[in-house]
């Protein structure tokens, strides 16, 4: 059964539970949605699209908050078999104006706060802005309420339709000049959903909190999934620790996904509450986005009392290759092994696989590998194999069991005097500083060494605000007593905040261009 059969059975099923439940931007009270009145609204937005002339392969932006509204949309332009493409909503306003012209897209359905911040989306000649009404206008009429016009008769056997057809395209966040945009069909999203439910103990009886935005791979994925599995959903529209605190608490919340960098900001707030909440019925935490320090794991291990699972992947294999279980057993410093549907193999440069335990680029292989970049052939070509590896740009290695561990980035690898120095055991020294939050190491042009170590830290609010912050002196001292000589870094720059992507991703290329410029080497 194709993903949007699947959804849809679910959606049918005579269950009075809440699916999704949703917060205001303003604190009003959550509205709850059970997933009949779901596929009300999702029925009204069909008429509504088929109307407005929307139908296979037209390109549909959505300009939206973490709302039901989202889900409602994605729904019914895919019982269409529109693109959904889903926009940052976080972007400029001319990184917007670039995606709809890129995308060619004629129509974006938005969100009524978000238009207010961005006009140009209602004085675009060639947009026609699909308006729904705000996360906290409980009395406003339904944006997606059903008409009179007749429903398309909408059974498994006529949703079935091409599972490899083209059925998002996602931009990635990019750090200079154009992201490039990945091609992914309903088969790939199923194919990563049903490996990770596979793995992670997942179910009906599960409630979710789901702060991390939808418009990316991660928090979407999350989100089709507890669909799937039947799981509750609490929807956040903005990252509010202050929200995500109360929501937890009020809807028992049995899963927590996040970036490191929102664990962080969260786990300041919950050790600053006196008494501190409590979270008995929190099952297990998950992280992705970004590597997870070994310090704030066990930090958010010890504050929420509970486990974490650490996932690995990225936007091009929609998005999760591998997870760090702990319910099944977990290895410190390990990504976990491959999903079940999905292979992988460690590379040298040549593109030959290296034996367990030898550091070389990471490859996956499976049902979740993009179609490929849009509009970008060479790219593609140069990214995808022609026997369908996906080259990640990743380093890491195998161990003889099969697990994996990822090392750095194939271009964040300092290479200094000609050594390889990876800048993970840096960061992770640094991180085990009580005083440091954030740590970044780059390599930075040398005209004797080739590249230089650079270290760029931000303390936490404690360490700011107290008498006794480090300096640069005694954070290098620091290094000095946890690493060997070789990864010792030549500089250490103390920042009030590291520069992040929407995902949370620390943007080590931002910090090159920039520290680059200032040495006149730019």
């Amino acid at each position: 059964m194709s993903f949007i059969a699947r959804l849809y059975q679910r959606l049918s099923e005579p269950d009075p539970r809440p699916l999704l439940i949703e917060y205001g931007l303003d604190g009003c009270e959550p509205i709850q949605w059970s997933g009949n009145r779901l596929l009300h609204e999702i029925q009204g937005a069909v008429q509504l699209f088929r109307r407005l002339g929307i139908g296979p392969s037209e390109r549909v932006g959505l300009v939206l908050l973490n709302q039901k509204e989202f889900f409602v949309s994605l729904f019914a332009l895919r019982l269409l078999r529109a693109v959904v493409v889903p926009i940052n909503c976080q972007m400029l306003p001319q990184d917007i104006g670039y995606v709809i012209q890129d995308a060619g897209l004629k129509h974006v359905v938005v969100c009524s706060p978000l238009l207010e911040k961005m006009p140009m989306l209602k004085n675009h000649p060639n947009l026609n802005c699909i308006i729904t009404g705000a996360v906290d206008e409980v009395e406003a009429e339904a944006a997606f309420a059903p008409d009179q016009t007749p429903m398309p008769d909408f059974t498994p056997t006529t949703l079935q339709g091409d599972t490899d057809e083209l059925a998002f395209l996602v931009y990635t966040s990019g750090t200079s000049g154009h992201p490039k945009v990945v091609m992914l069909s309903e088969g790939k999203l199923l194919a990563n959903i049903d490996g990770f439910v596979q793995v992670v103990d997942f179910g009906p009886d599960d409630r979710m909190v789901l702060a991390l935005p939808l418009f990316h791979v991660y928090g979407l994925i999350l989100g089709l999934a507890g669909l799937l599995a039947g799981a509750q959903i609490t929807l956040i529209p903005n990252f509010s620790p202050k929200t995500i605190v109360e929501a937890m608490a009020a809807q028992q919340v049995t899963i927590l996904p996040l970036v490191p960098t929102l664990f962080g900001t969260l786990l300041k707030l919950v050790t600053r509450q006196t008494p501190p909440t409590r979270f008995g019925q929190l099952r297990f935490c998950v992280s992705g986005g970004a590597s997870l320090p070994e310090a704030l794991l066990a930090q958010i291990e010890s504050v929420l009392s509970t486990t974490v699972i650490e996932g690995y992947g990225l936007t091009e294999t929609s998005p999760v290759i591998a997870v760090n279980c702990p319910l099944h057993g977990s290895i410190p410093g390990c990504v976990g092994k491959p999903l079940p549907n999905v292979l992988v193999q460690i590379t040298n440069d040549s593109g030959q696989p290296l034996p367990p335990n030898t550091e070389g680029e990471v490859w996956a292989k499976g049902g979740n590998v993009m179609l490929g970049y849009y509009n970008l052939p060479e790219a593609t070509a140069d990214t995808l194999t022609k026997d369908g590896w996906l080259k990640t740009g990743d380093l890491g290695h195998l161990d003889e069991a099969g697990h994996l561990f990822i090392t750095g980035r194939k271009k964040d690898l300092i290479i200094k005097a000609g050594e390889n120095i990876s800048p993970r055991p840096i960061e992770e020294a640094l991180h085990q500083h009580p005083a440091v939050a954030e740590a970044a190491a780059v390599g930075l042009p040398d005209d004797r060494l080739g590249e230089r170590i650079a270290v760029f830290v931000s303390l936490t609010e404690t360490a700011q605000t107290g008498p006794d912050a480090p300096d640069t002196k005694a954070l290098l001292q620091h290094c000095r007593d946890m690493l060997n000589p070789t990864y010792l870094p030549d500089e250490l720059v103390i920042l009030d905040e590291l520069p992040k992507n929407p995902a949370g991703k620390i943007l080590k290329k931002l910090l090159r261009q920039q520290h680059a410029t200032k040495a006149g080497r730019a």
